[in-house]
């Protein structure tokens, strides 16, 4: 077996400004969107966003771990 991809699910109040952080700040392109859920995807990374479901308790964003992301930067030919 192979695991090719992680898609970790980031909850939040706000989408359309969750999607928009990743989409502006980090360069993600939002490749699919939902009036609950949202796609981005950079690279090999994809990440989820949604609202918390009805049902599940959520006062504020909270995480119990950690996304490292490794950018590697290109160098231009003849850049200085």
């Amino acid at each position: 077996m192979k695991f090719t991809r992680l898609t970790p699910l980031l909850r939040t109040h706000n989408l359309e400004e969750s999607a928009a952080f990743y989409r502006d700040r980090v360069g993600f392109e939002c490749t699919k969107q939902t009036s609950d859920w949202a796609f981005v995807e950079r690279d090999a990374i994809i990440l989820m966003i949604a609202l918390p479901h009805a049902h599940e308790p959520f006062d504020r964003p909270s995480f119990t771990g950690s996304f490292y992301f490794r950018p590697t930067m290109s160098t231009v030919s003849g850049a200085s």
